[in-house]
Formats: C-alpha cells, sequence, structure tokens
C-alpha cells in the first residue's frame, strides 16, 4: 500500500482543528521540510493550555516509522526548555493490512531513550506493537460530529500529571 499524498497533512490539519475546537492555542510553524538553508522550526505547532507550552511535531506513517524521519531532535534538543514547556512526536501509524490506527504521544526524553533501545537491538524503526505501549492520544466523536478529532485536551492532562 502506497501512503497516501498529504496523509501527513491531513494529520496536521487533524491536530490544528481538533487543538481549534477545544479551545487550545495553536500556532502552525511554516514547514520547513523544503528549506535548504538557515534555520529548521523544531515542530510543526506550537500549542498552549494557558498553563503548558508543547512543541509538538507531527507523524503518520503505515506499519512502522524509521528513525531517520525523527529529524526535528536536534532543533527541540536547542530550546531553551523552561518549566511548563515540553517537547514531543504525536505520532499515528495506520496498519496496512486492515486500516486501524493508533495515535500516541511521546515527549523528547522518552523518544531519545526509545530510539536507543531500538537501535541496541538493531531496529530502525518504530514499529505498530512498540508504539502501542506509550502514551494514548484518545479518539473521540464529538456529539453530531462525523469528523473524528484527537482529545488534545486529555493529553494535555497526561502531559501536566507527569510534569
Amino acid at each position: 500500500m502506497i501512503l497516501p499524498k498529504n496523509g501527513g497533512k491531513k494529520f496536521e490539519n487533524l491536530v490544528e482543528d481538533s487543538c481549534v475546537r477545544q479551545g487550545i492555542l495553536c500556532q502552525r510553524l511554516k514547514d520547513t521540510a523544503s528549506q535548504q538553508f538557515g534555520n529548521r522550526n523544531p515542530s510543526d505547532f506550537i500549542l498552549y493550555n494557558g498553563k503548558t507550552m508543547l512543541y509538538l511535531e507531527c507523524k503518520r506513517h503505515f506499519d512502522r516509522l524509521p528513525l531517520d524521519q525523527l529529524r526535528q531532535i536536534p532543533e527541540m534538543e536547542k530550546l531553551d526548555i523552561q518549566d511548563n514547556m515540553i517537547c514531543g512526536f504525536i505520532i499515528k501509524l495506520v496498519k496496512k493490512k486492515d486500516n486501524t490506527s493508533i495515535v500516541r504521544f511521546l515527549d523528547l526524553d522518552t523518544i531519545k531513550v526509545l530510539i536507543e533501545d531500538l537501535k541496541a537491538q538493531g531496529k530502525a524503526s518504530i514499529s505498530y506493537e512498540t508504539l502501542k505501549k506509550y502514551t494514548v492520544v484518545s479518539r473521540y466523536l464529538p456529539e453530531r460530529a462525523r469528523v473524528k478529532r484527537l482529545d488534545i485536551i486529555g493529553l494535555f492532562e497526561k502531559i501536566d500529571i507527569c510534569n
């Protein structure tokens, strides 16, 4: 199965729409993937819920996420992280065989440890099964809505408990 064109952008749109509908301040940063020179943005979004600022990078793939696709880590590491600031990845993996998907959040420290562990095992990607072990980002269907949204408020609640 070939990844549909703009599948990643559709996922980013879902994140942005979910934030807006839940009253989360959401700033989408300019996509720097095609830029050859200059500074790169550390993430796709900066989110703020009135308490915590989250630099959030979105990733969407089928079955596994290649580790070399996590190019934002060095830029995230350069940020001067203060109290109530966090960097992380929201990852959606879709199973090719039955089109089921999972969405998980991994903060920067967690993903760095995961990458180190996977490399020590000789693995070059994060599998669907591995990703299932991490923080769930709930999907819910609001009353009378036909479009699925991500529970961004719930994600912030989980982040705030851990910090």
